[in-house]
C-alpha cells in the first residue's frame, strides 16, 4: 500500500506591485536614426563660439584702451583693420590747412555706387565737426591758435559695409577715456581706393591748454584693438572660411604678409651670394608655397628641397611693390589718363628740373608726407615728395591734376627751384605762348621716341612739332 503523499507546501502568490514590475517593458537607449555621426568640435570652432559670446556680452563701447585684447586665438576671429596714427607739428606755416584741403579734394564729390548697386550719398562721409565746416578751415584755425601739433589717424578696415561714423566715435571715445579730456575732431571718408578708409584729424590741445599726448601703447595697440572690437560688433566675427581664404590669398600676393615677417625672423646670414644672403630651412607646406611665389618674382632661390636663399632686402622689395601697385591703381582711378601705362616709375625725395603733367596728388600712407605724381615729357612717371618748391606750387593751385608744370631754376636766384603751371593739358595743346616756353627749354630731338607717341603725350609732341615749324613764319610776319 503506497504511502500517502505529504502536504504540498502552498506557493506564495507575488504581490501585485511585484507582478507589475516583473512584466513592465523597459525601452532601450534611444538611438539616432538617419543622422550623421557625431564629431568632436574642433579647437577653431570652439574659439569662434567663445568670441561670439564675448562680443555679444561685451559693452558696445570698448573698455579702457591698452588693456587685455583677448587671447591670440580669439583675436584671429576679430575683424581686421589698419589704424595709422601720426602727428604733424606746426613748423611749416599753413601746412595743416594744406593737409585739410588735400583730404577734401581727394574725397568723393559725387555719389558712388555701393556693393549692393545703390548710390552712396557722399554727405554721409563727413564726420564730426566736418559736417559743419571744411577740414582746411578747421585745421588752419587750430594752427593759427598756436597748437603745437595736430594728430592724424587713418582707419582702414579690411571689410566693406562699415559704419564709419560709429567707428570714428569709438576711436574718439577711446582717446578721451585714456586722456581724461574731451577732444575736438573732424574726419572724412575716402572711397577712391579698393578699401574705403576714414581720415580723422584730432586737435593736439586739451581743454586746459596743454598739448594732447597719446601714450605709445595707445598708438601701437590700444586704438587698433578698439577699432577691431567695434568692427566685430558691427559685422560679426570672421568665420573659419574667411580666415582660410585670407591665408590662401596671402601666399601669392606682392606685399608683406605675416608669413613674410615670420620668415624674416628665422633666416640666418649666408655669404655665398651677394644678393641672396639669407638662408632658410623649412618643410612647412605654407612656407614652401610662399617661397615658391617669392621665387617667381625674384626674391627667393631654392637650393635644395628644404633649403632656400632669400634676398637680404626682400621685405623692403615687397613693400615697394605694394606701393607701386597702390599708386598705379590710384592713377588708374584718378581721371587723368596716363599716356604710357608701362612708363618707368621712380621716387624722388625732392624737386628737380623738368617739365611734366600732374597726374595725382596724394599722401604717403606710412609717413603722411604729401607727394605729387608727374608724367614727364621725356616719358617717365616721377613720384616726388613735397619740398618747399612743390608745397608753394600746391598752395597756389598750380598742381591740379592735368596741369602741365615747369620746374626750373630762378634767374634771380639760380640755386632755387620754382614750379609754375603752364596751363591745363587740353588748353596747352593750342596755347602758342605755353608751347614756346617749352620749346625754349628743351630739344625736340630728345622727344623723338616711339613711347612718346601714345596718349596725351603724343598729342603734345605733335603740337610742339607744329609750333616749331610755324615759329619762323610768325617771326617773319
Amino acid at each position: 500500500m503506497s504511502k500517502p503523499l505529504g502536504k504540498i507546501p502552498a506557493t506564495t502568490k507575488p504581490k501585485s506591485s511585484e507582478r507589475e514590475r516583473s512584466v513592465r517593458l523597459r525601452p532601450g537607449r534611444q538611438r539616432a536614426v538617419n543622422t550623421t555621426p557625431r564629431v568632436r568640435s574642433s579647437a577653431a570652432a570652439k574659439n569662434l563660439f567663445r568670441l561670439v559670446r564675448l562680443v555679444s556680452r561685451s559693452p558696445r563701447a570698448p573698455g579702457r584702451v591698452g588693456g587685455q585684447g583677448g587671447s591670440s586665438r580669439l583675436s584671429n576671429y576679430m575683424r581686421r583693420a589698419v589704424v595709422n596714427v601720426r602727428y604733424k607739428t606746426s613748423k611749416s606755416p599753413r601746412s595743416w590747412k594744406a593737409h585739410g584741403a588735400y583730404l577734401e579734394r581727394e574725397s568723393a564729390t559725387r555719389p558712388v555706387e555701393t556693393e549692393h548697386g545703390r548710390e552712396h550719398d557722399p554727405s554721409k562721409d563727413r564726420l564730426g565737426v566736418a559736417k559743419e565746416e571744411s577740414l582746411a578751415a578747421i585745421a588752419d584755425r587750430w594752427q593759427r591758435d598756436g597748437d603745437a601739433r595736430i594728430w592724424k589717424i587713418i582707419v582702414s578696415p579690411e571689410d566693406s559695409g562699415v559704419d564709419f561714423e560709429r567707428t570714428a566715435k569709438t576711436v574718439i571715445s577711446a582717446i578721451e577715456r585714456e586722456t581724461g579730456h574731451p577732444v575736438e575732431w573732424a574726419g572724412i571718408v575716402h572711397r577712391n581706393t579698393d578699401h574705403a578708409h576714414a581720415h580723422l584729424v584730432i586737435r593736439g590741445r586739451s581743454p586746459d591748454g596743454k598739448p594732447l599726448d597719446l601714450p605709445r601703447t595707445v598708438i601701437r595697440q590700444g586704438l587698433r584693438e578698439a577699432v577691431r572690437l567695434d568692427l566685430t560688433h558691427q559685422l560679426g566675427p570672421r568665420t573659419i572660411a574667411d580666415i582660410e581664404r585670407q591665408k590662401t590669398g596671402e601666399l601669392t600676393t606682392a606685399r608683406v604678409t605675416s608669413l613674410d615677417r615670420s620668415l624674416a625672423r628665422r633666416v640666418r646670414d649666408h655669404s655665398s651670394d651677394g644678393a641672396f644672403q639669407r638662408l632658410l630651412r623649412t618643410n612647412n607646406v605654407e612656407e614652401q608655397r610662399r617661397l615658391n611665389y617669392l621665387k617667381t618674382i625674384g626674391l627667393a632661390r631654392q637650393e635644395t628641397s628644404e633649403l632656400w636663399l632669400l634676398r637680404t632686402d626682400f621685405v623692403a622689395q615687397l613693400t615697394q611693390m605694394k606701393d607701386l601697385q597702390d599708386r598705379a591703381r590710384t592713377l588708374f582711378r584718378s581721371g587723368v589718363a596716363i599716356s604710357d601705362p608701362h612708363a618707368p616709375m621712380e621716387f624722388l625725395s625732392g624737386s628737380r628740373k623738368f617739365i611734366g603733367r600732374v597726374l595725382l596728388n596724394s599722401e604717403d600712407e606710412r609717413t603722411g608726407a604729401m607727394q605729387t605724381i608727374f608724367e614727364t615729357i621725356d616719358g617717365r612717371i616721377q613720384i616726388i615728395r613735397h619740398d618747399s618748391t612743390l608745397r608753394a606750387a600746391w598752395e597756389r593751385g598750380d598742381l591740379r591734376p592735368g596741369n602741365l608744370v615747369s620746374i626750373d631754376f630762378l634767374k634771380s636766384s639760380p640755386e632755387r627751384l620754382y614750379a609754375v603751371s603752364l596751363g591745363a593739358d587740353q588748353t596747352v595743346l593750342t596755347d602758342k605762348k605755353a608751347l614756346d616756353v617749352v620749346l625754349r627749354k628743351i630739344d625736340l630731338r630728345e622727344l623723338a621716341k616711339p613711347e612718346l607717341e601714345k596718349g596725351w603725350m603724343g598729342q603734345f609732341r605733335k603740337a610742339l612739332s607744329e609750333r616749331a615749324r610755324s615759329r619762323p613764319r610768325d617771326r617773319a610776319l
